[in-house]
């Protein structure tokens, strides 16, 4: 599959109708692809230079395409983008503030649909690009096959409910060395796909990890 670019990106039709599938439940079920793993996996953390946990990324990021941040409690705060064609959204969740920072430490990616719910309702910023691409070359409309093949020799959780195939990979112990901002076991990465077609992606980390060191009297 070729990957898209800001010439060649690939779109889909929100009108586009849609095979019908039988709906299944399934239990929660460990798989693992391809060989036994062994070696350590550096799990995907960005879209677009925007990366998971650095606050640099997201400052430089806000500076290129706004943010209009509403407060979701505490020092959270949560915003939204679209691509520039109006196709995908992603919100992005931070923690932090102005003078120490903000570290993004959620990521949703998503389709948008024609007249159906957007993930962030107040006011969505532009991205002067036609898709979001992770750090892995993950996007929007790849297939079950494609993105377990980005996982290859590695572990991942997968479960269906109704029409819905889910994969989720979490990092193990021997991937931490990848995990300097944060605690590995916090790191989480979500796939969604209907009629093999990734609709949805989440990645996120305990919040936790980022809230800024109080500072002294």
């Amino acid at each position: 599959m070729e990957m898209p670019d800001d010439s060649t990106a690939q779109t889909q039709s929100s009108d586009t109708a849609k095979p019908k599938v039988k709906l299944v439940d399934s239990v929660h079920r460990q798989i693992r692809i391809g060989k036994k793993a062994t070696y350590p996996f550096m799990p995907d953390s960005c879209f677009n230079q925007l990366v998971l946990g650095n606050p640099d990324s997201f400052r430089v990021f806000r500076l290129e395409n706004g943010a209009d941040m509403i407060k979701i409690g505490n020092d959270r705060q949560a915003m939204a983008w679209y691509n520039s064609r109006k196709t995908e959204e992603l919100q992005v969740a931070v923690t932090g503030n102005e003078k120490k920072g903000f570290y993004p430490y959620r990521f949703v990616l998503q389709r948008v649909y024609r007249n159906g719910a957007t993930l962030f309702p107040e006011k969505h910023e532009f991205v002067d690009k036609a898709n979001f691409i992770s750090g892995h070359g993950i996007y929007l409309g790849m297939s079950v096959d494609y993105v377990e093949n980005v996982y290859q020799s590695q572990t991942v959780t997968q479960w269906q409910k109704g029409d819905t195939l889910y994969l989720q990979y979490n990092p193990e112990k021997k991937d931490e060395q990848y995990f300097t901002h944060y605690n590995y076991q916090s790191y989480s990465a979500i796939y969604k796909f209907v009629n093999d077609d990734l609709c949805r992606v989440e990645y996120t980390v305990q919040p936790e990890n980022f809230e800024p060191t109080p500072e002294k009297d």
